[in-house]
């Protein structure tokens, strides 16, 4: 995550930051499981959805390994366990880093 280009988004308002990142926050996760179940279900419709719908607020947050690995599911056509596990080990260490950096700015 790009800290730097956060700040230059936000022109450094520190509750502002703490908003943009609370709801990134929420709102992902709340993706992630319904895509880890769609990835489960091998629902190509759902888990297509589901990234167009993560990919631009992730692009614009500059937040490369996730946007990483989600243009990987994107492309995927027989997701695999590996995957999944990935991606779940991925979103635990972001939102990790996004709740500290919540922290910091609050």
């Amino acid at each position: 995550m790009d800290i730097q280009h956060i700040l230059q988004l936000t022109n450094g308002d520190r509750e502002f930051i703490v908003e943009l990142l609370e709801t990134y926050r929420v709102e992902t996760n709340k993706s992630i499981i319904s895509l880890l179940s769609a990835l489960r279900n091998n629902d190509s419709k759902e888990i297509g959805l589901i990234v167009h719908k993560l990919r631009p607020s992730t692009q614009y947050l500059k937040i490369t390994n996730l946007e990483s690995i989600l243009r990987e599911v994107e492309l995927q056509t027989n997701p695999t366990s590996q995957l999944e596990i990935r991606l779940m080990e991925l979103w635990e260490k972001l939102e990790i880093e996004l709740k500290d950096l919540i922290t910091q700015f609050n």
